[in-house]
């Protein structure tokens, strides 16, 4: 109805459905890809559960996950609009198989490289008492808008401290709203929303999730 809509108004919108992949859902993943196809204009973006261990929706029958996960790998290399790449999709089934312990926070061991997280050039979060962050895996404040506007903030010591410190992080961080992105997955997915689709204009960077 989205597409249909969008087509009818000329609208600039593009769509992306972002399932979370746990028990009760990842064995359709590969149908719901091809329900989509390749040319509707609508992609696909996933992320696993996360939660606690021990929780009812992680992933039982492992093997069977790594079978999904490869035919989505093979679905990507066919053409259809999955966001991600390879990497990213292991990634999805290491995180699955062996999930951080209850309030612990997984880290991943990057050797001193650098994972260049850009979160902090493309996010922030406001809470209900005014508090702003970039990512609340640090659990580190970089600032109040009770005290100061989002500009100082953003442009403020604080937030650029923490910025060059963020392109080392590794957090192993799964939520593919704050989990860096490789730069060709990014410009993939651009020039896919760019694509006119039958009957429509081109479509703009826009995201409904």
């Amino acid at each position: 109805m989205l597409i249909e809509e969008k087509r009818r108004t000329g609208s600039r919108v593009s769509v992306i459905i972002k399932p979370t992949i746990m028990d009760q859902n990842y064995r359709t993943l590969p149908d719901l890809v091809r329900h989509f196809g390749k040319s509707s204009g609508v992609q696909v973006h996933s992320q696993p559960y996360v939660g606690n261990r021990g929780d009812p929706f992680w992933v039982q029958d492992l093997a069977k996950l790594a079978e999904v996960i490869a035919e989505l790998k093979a679905l990507r290399k066919e053409g259809y609009p999955i966001i991600g790449n390879d990497q990213t999709l292991d990634g999805f089934f290491e995180y699955l198989k062996d999930p951080p312990l209850v309030g612990r926070t997984r880290f991943l061991d990057l050797e001193g490289r650098k994972r260049n997280c850009d979160i902090g050039l493309r996010t922030m979060f406001i809470g209900m008492k005014g508090d702003v962050w970039f990512c609340d895996f640090l659990k580190q404040h970089i600032g109040n808008v009770y005290e100061r506007s989002l500009s100082d903030i953003y442009y403020g010591a604080i937030a650029d401290r923490q910025r060059r410190t963020m392109v080392y992080c590794s957090i192993d961080c799964q939520q593919t709203c704050k989990r860096p992105t490789p730069l060709s997955v990014k410009a993939r997915a651009f020039l896919r929303m760019g694509r006119k689709a039958p009957n429509t204009p081109k479509q703009a960077l826009v995201k409904i999730s």
